[in-house]
């Protein structure tokens, strides 16, 4: 049978209408809904901010080596950090506890890959320059936490 809102409006047969579905759900299940929603939020919030830490340690490695390390803090002014690589200078910008690399020349980055890829501040977010054979990683203090999978 037909909806008068279906039929008003000229939808095919087994539509459903907003009409129909205040008549099919109950307080309860509005209530229930509306408790998955704000759980969902929440976990996301959660999940988010799990590795988010106000410090640790910024790590450049080169073929493997480590070439600096930088302690950082949320409240630190911001740093520009510059590395020596095989095809040219990276500067590497870190601010309110998050770190990127800053734009480079296609001389040294012919894609830009590594620069394009933005801020990062997760240890599971490691940021790559393969011509320069260069990966940025964020290890936060106190924490065993070395990568998040969403």
């Amino acid at each position: 049978m037909r909806g008068a809102a279906a039929s008003a409006y000229n939808l095919p047969e087994g539509v459903v209408t907003i009409a129909t579905l205040r008549r099919m759900l109950t307080a309860y299940d509005i209530g229930l809904g509306l408790l998955i929603l704000v759980a969902g939020l929440v976990s996301l919030y959660w999940v988010g901010t799990a590795g988010a830490a106000g410090a640790g340690v910024l790590a450049v490695e080169i073929d493997g080596r480590v070439v600096k390390e930088v302690e950082y803090h949320a409240a630190d002014p911001p740093r520009l950090i510059k590395v020596s690589a095989p095809r040219g200078e990276i500067t590497i910008e870190l601010r309110e506890g998050q770190a990127r690399i800053l734009p480079l020349p296609t001389s040294t980055c012919p894609l830009g890959i590594c620069w394009n890829s933005g801020w990062t501040n997760q240890p599971a977010k490691s940021i790559v320059c393969l011509p320069n054979r260069l990966v940025m990683r964020v290890r936060h203090a106190n924490t065993d936490i070395d990568g998040l999978t969403r």
